[in-house]
């Protein structure tokens, strides 16, 4: 159908992203609910014949970037991506 232009953006959501959630009426949950959310929709999303890109920064984000095809980290300096000892 998109001819090959799909690509799945899955983030946790933020402070940002809150109203939105609840303007549809959708339950915004605990970050420990969303990064469960998140960790799930990546895995059942990859291998689907698209990319899938995580968005996000916080630890519990970092683990499922090694299982997605991209890892969108908008408003960091490239030196913020290096490893973290």
């Amino acid at each position: 159908m998109s001819g090959g232009r799909l690509i799945a953006g899955i983030g946790a959501g933020d402070s940002q992203s809150r109203a939105e959630n609840e303007a549809y009426g959708l339950e915004f949950g605990t970050l420990i609910d969303r990064v469960t959310s998140l960790h799930d929709a990546v895995r059942a999303a990859s291998g689907n014949g698209y990319p899938v890109w995580v968005g996000g920064h916080v630890a519990q984000v970092r683990e499922i970037v090694a299982v997605a095809d991209g890892w969108n980290f908008v408003g960091h300096r490239p030196r913020a991506l290096r490893p973290r000892e």
